[in-house]
């Protein structure tokens, strides 16, 4: 799971079906729960917990 298009696929989701709003829920829990005790969180998201790409890649900041 991607940072950017999981949130921008869920929100798609939620304004077609307010029901739909789960999605967009459980993205923000998954990357919320995967943060390590500095902060960082990971790009991407995997089964298997975060996925480290090019060192500590960091999750970029987006407003929507």
């Amino acid at each position: 799971m991607w940072d950017w298009d999981g949130f921008f696929i869920g929100a798609h989701w939620a304004n077609q079906n307010p029901a739909d709003a789960k999605f967009l829920r459980d993205w923000v829990l998954s990357f919320a729960f995967s943060a390590d005790l500095n902060g960082y969180v990971a790009g991407c998201i995997t089964p298997q917990g975060p996925r480290p790409l090019f060192g500590k890649f960091a999750m970029k900041p987006f407003l929507a």
